[in-house]
């Protein structure tokens, strides 16, 4: 048509910008979110930025219910606005309650506070192997020879354990390749 542009990216510049990993451990940030309305400013933000499929139907009529709608300007009204307030205050006062031990006052969201600056087993680094079981060690101290797929972790501290992965493979999807369930040893 004319008039309109259309530009394809080159594949090869695709793939590469795709496969840079930046390691953010090193940083230190923030990583919670804010305890007030301002977390649905936030959230409305990405919900315009994303597209419409990146939500399932049950989590954007969750956000409807709150004014936050893809494609719609987000302007509560005072009471509104009030109540996503107080209900964000709420939450963020109940979260710790339910996934910390009140034993542990200490706990946050954040990466874990150990001699390793690292708390994680990446196969980025490519020393990653799993005991001769198939598995990985999250505790104080490593199973014995395998220091690379250890996850230290500090005595009578909580934590909360995350699978984070980035590009999964298709065995993953096809649920062929799923993790087992955390196992006290």
């Amino acid at each position: 048509m004319a008039g309109e542009v259309v530009h394809e990216p080159n594949p090869e510049q695709l793939r590469q910008a795709l496969e840079e990993f930046v390691n953010m451990a090193a940083f230190h940030f923030n990583t919670v979110h804010a305890n007030d309305f301002s977390f649905y400013e936030v959230v409305n933000a990405i919900v315009q930025e994303e597209p419409t499929t990146a939500l399932g139907p049950e989590r954007a009529g969750q956000l409807a219910g709150t004014g936050v709608v893809h494609g719609q300007p987000f302007n509560p009204d005072d009471s509104c606005r009030a109540t996503l307030d107080h209900a964000t205050r709420t939450g963020a006062a109940i979260s710790p309650t339910l996934a910390f031990s009140p034993r542990d006052p200490e706990a946050t969201r954040s990466l874990l506070q150990t001699d390793d600056p690292y708390p994680s087993v990446m196969s980025l680094s490519g020393s990653v192997a799993a005991d001769e079981g198939g598995a990985y060690t999250i505790g104080p101290q490593p199973t014995a020879g395998h220091w690379s797929n250890w996850i230290q972790t500090v005595p009578g501290k909580s934590r909360f354990t995350i699978l984070r992965l980035y590009g999964p493979l298709q065995a993953w999807f096809d649920q062929t390749g799923r993790p087992g369930d955390i196992q006290p040893t």
